[in-house]
């Protein structure tokens, strides 16, 4: 008896749905071409040295000690073992460990960022389909999100676990549209393990999914449990890991209290002192490489580009 995914009439069937859907036969095509391309970008960078400790160097390491029953162990600047955890909550890299065993080299994680981003095509072009009604459109959104600068520079510049929750966010945001609680869940899920902010990303994406699309019992799952997650990470489980016993970048939030603890309250009570931190220089050139490419189009659907702001 022969599988369903080897039966030649499938595999017919299929042929046909695509030439039946032009704009997705064009979406499949710039996916595979944008996956061929930057894999052999990444890898040959990797190849010609340009690759770093930091982080592609890092990740491989917590990844190759969860295979040797070491779950994330990482060298410290001072040549002390630790958790990975200590610095940053990434435990999405435990997944990688499997295909480890298979493809025991650092391209491989490269090859599979590459591939990871390139699936966030799919949701967005079914949004553009949902949203806008065009099949032009939608594919020209897809092929955007993959030629985005700053995604194009995360995806060649080493490897980052929070890479991961770009795709991840696109396709939970398709399932706030759609209303599949199932995809919604698990996708959000998945991101919050790709580093300990993303629960904030999450958190006002509930916000979103309550108000524009009245889903208000999902939005407070995903609030709630997106603050809970990044509260925890930065007060109890970065700081459990960590070889200094505290959290390593707390230092960062000096100006705004003290403490991690202390900044919500500052946002707060000093909102002035927190405008000032952010409109420095060196944010608003950031600010403008993140939306100038974009044409400054996500400040037409504000409620939507909110999880974007912390």
């Amino acid at each position: 008896m022969r599988l369903p995914a080897l039966d030649a009439h499938a595999w017919r069937d299929r042929a046909d749905a695509l030439r039946a859907d032009p704009a997705r036969l064009v979406l499949w095509a710039a996916i595979a071409a944008y996956s061929v391309a930057l894999s052999w970008l990444a890898v040959l960078r990797y190849r010609f040295f340009w690759s770093g400790r930091f982080d592609l160097g890092n990740m491989v390491q917590a990844v190759w000690s969860t295979t040797q029953g070491r779950p994330l162990e990482s060298t410290d600047t001072h040549g002390e073992q630790f958790v990975r955890l200590g610095a940053h909550v990434d435990p999405i890299l435990v997944l990688l460990a499997p295909l480890w065993l298979l493809v025991p080299r650092p391209e491989m994680l490269l090859v599979v960022q590459v591939l990871a981003v390139a699936s966030g095509a799919i949701p967005v072009f079914l949004l553009g389909r949902r949203w806008l009604a065009s099949d032009a459109l939608a594919v020209a959104g897809a092929v955007v999100y993959l030629l985005y600068p700053p995604q194009l520079w995360s995806v060649l510049t080493e490897f980052h676990a929070v890479v991961f929750a770009t795709p991840l966010l696109a396709w939970a945001i398709w399932a706030v549209e759609e209303g599949r609680p199932g995809v919604l869940f698990t996708t959000a899920g998945l991101a919050l393990i790709c580093k300990e902010h993303v629960g904030l990303a999450i958190a006002l994406l509930g916000l979103y999914a309550a108000v524009a699309h009245g889903r208000r019992a999902w939005g407070v799952v995903l609030a709630v449990t997106g603050v809970a997650w990044t509260a925890v990470c930065m007060t109890v489980i970065i700081p459990h890991f960590a070889p200094s016993g505290g959290n390593p970048f707390s230092n960062r939030y000096d100006h705004l209290g003290g403490s991690l603890t202390s900044l919500p309250r500052t946002l707060v009570t000093d909102p002035l002192r927190v405008l000032e931190t952010v409109t420095t220089e060196p944010k608003l050139l950031y600010l403008l490489a993140i939306f100038l490419p974009l044409m400054f189009l996500p400040a037409a659907a504000p409620l939507l580009a909110l999880p974007a702001l912390p």
